[in-house]
């Protein structure tokens, strides 16, 4: 969930607000990675973002490098908050839907039901003596009607078991994220990494001196060997 197109949107959607050196800075997602293409925003907001998983504990680490350290911590925090709103708002719309969906039944239920029991007992009061009554027209009317109210009785019944099963699979649906570390402030510098950075420069400029000895020697020899002449009538032209 945390790498999806979804949250992603989520966090570049945002504007924050930083102080950096002393200033208050207002960091636009499409400004500090200067692109509007919605694909281009993704796949920079992923390149600096690393989400990783401890196999054994189910722990989700979630690791945020930017240029400023209050910017890494905002975006840090933001991941959180999509993720709790999806949890509690996206993940439970089913479930609601068919919640909602099983409410208006029972609502419609309970007033066929009544209007049944209503009928029943208008009809046991127009005839009072029904119990002992052999008219065979007033048993079969009393008789559908019992039936009637049975029926949307059980009907009833069986949506209100359903709703109390939906109510609680909508529970289920939701995963339960707790929160161990809050997003914290950096405070050692992860970039540039200086070491390395002093490894290669140092690598590069023996390299740059290496080629310059091997030149300045390879003119040397030119300058005693066979072409000597044409080098000396070069350097004079």
């Amino acid at each position: 969930v945390l790498q999806s197109r979804t949250i992603a949107d989520g966090i570049l959607s945002r504007t924050y607000h930083i102080e950096h050196g002393g200033r208050a800075l207002t960091i636009v997602p499409t400004e500090y990675f200067e692109s509007t293409d919605p694909d281009e925003l993704r796949q920079a907001l992923a390149k600096v973002t690393s989400v990783s998983m401890e196999k054994k504990t189910g722990e989700i680490r979630v690791e945020v490098e930017s240029r400023y350290p209050e910017l890494s911590r905002r975006l840090a925090q933001a991941y959180l908050d999509e993720l709790e709103n999806f949890n509690i708002n996206r993940r439970k719309s089913l479930a609601k839907e068919n919640t909602n969906y099983l409410q208006g039944q029972i609502v419609r239920a309970r007033d066929s039901l009544t209007v049944a029991e209503e009928a029943l007992a208008e009809f046991r009061r127009r005839n009072a003596d029904w119990a002992g009554n052999s008219n065979y027209e007033i048993l079969a009317e009393l008789t559908r009607l019992q039936r009637e109210v049975e029926v949307k009785s059980a009907a009833y019944v069986y949506l209100q078991q359903q709703l109390e099963m939906a109510r609680l699979d909508a529970q289920k649906e939701v995963p339960v994220t707790r929160i161990l570390d809050t997003p914290s402030y950096p405070t050692l510098k992860s970039r540039p990494r200086r070491t390395l950075s002093v490894l290669l420069a140092g690598f590069a400029a023996f390299m740059v001196a290496l080629c310059v000895v091997l030149f300045k020697e390879y003119l040397r020899r030119e300058q005693s060997g066979p072409a000597a002449t044409a080098y000396i009538e070069l350097r004079r032209d």
